[in-house]
């Protein structure tokens, strides 16, 4: 299983804009403190975890471009752990940056706490994801990539 460290550094570091590293590391210590505050029986940074992974999606749609008929295709394949955390992470960090009314540490809050009870819009945007790979399932075997 991925560590702690290694998910805040992950996390941190796709938080990160026009260089502000220091006050994306601000936000994100905010953030877990505050998810801290709300779930006072839990540990935060398991809350993280557990928000994670069910953001986290295990197919991923390829665009590959047939040059026999000038078409594309989108063909579902398998991501891997790491893949896994990176699509979660950046799913996790557009759907809190889509809603512009809070500052972002109260949005990435938000975000985490619902996305760890299986609802809000990351979720959703996982399941979707799995829905269209469920429906391209019979390119799957067009595997030449």
């Amino acid at each position: 299983m991925i560590r702690n460290k290694l998910i805040l550094s992950k996390l941190l570091n796709k938080m990160v804009q026009d260089g502000g590293k220091h006050r994306s590391e601000i936000d994100l210590l905010k953030a877990v403190k505050s998810v801290q505050r709300s779930k006072i029986n839990k540990c935060s940074k398991e809350i993280l975890k557990i928000s994670l992974k069910n953001v986290s999606p295990f197919f991923q749609l390829k665009t590959v471009k047939n040059k026999s008929k000038k078409s594309s295709i989108e063909i579902p394949y398998l991501l891997t752990e790491e893949l896994r955390l990176f699509h979660g992470i950046k799913n996790l960090i557009s759907c809190s940056n889509s809603i512009k009314k809070m500052p972002f540490y109260r949005r990435l809050q938000s975000e985490i706490e619902k996305s760890s009870i299986l609802k809000g819009q990351s979720v959703k945007n996982r399941k979707r994801i799995h829905e269209d790979a469920f429906i391209r399932r019979k390119y799957a075997r067009y595997r030449w990539f």
